[in-house]
């Protein structure tokens, strides 16, 4: 008995989402890696566009053909669960350049 989709395809978009807004938001951390108009709002649109694109190298193009729909929610769903979950636990986005004053950050 072949394995459905449910428990073959959409573990492995999930995982990929996963770990694709976690890698981001790794080197994200490190200020050299983002561009002038980063803002830590528009991350998890990133991180979602980067799941995407992560997704859609994985799969094979008949299985693709098939179940891109449902393989690109997967990897999205989880891509934002993951951006929020590294969010809140961080509190990255009240974070201070180190030695200055909250009135400098702004």
């Amino acid at each position: 008995m072949s394995k459905t989709l449910y428990e073959k395809y959409i573990p492995q978009a999930q995982q990929i989402g996963h770990i694709s807004a976690k890698d981001l938001f790794i080197s994200m951390l490190n200020p050299n890696y983002r561009g002038k108009n980063f803002t830590w709002e528009r991350y998890k649109e990133m991180a979602v566009r980067v799941a995407e694109k992560q997704v859609f190298t994985s799969f094979t193009d008949a299985v693709w053909a098939k179940h891109e729909d449902k393989l690109l929610e997967a990897a999205r769903n989880s891509a934002k669960l993951s951006v929020d979950q590294c969010l809140k636990e961080s509190d990255v986005e009240n974070w201070m350049p180190l030695g200055a004053s909250k009135e400098e950050s702004k």
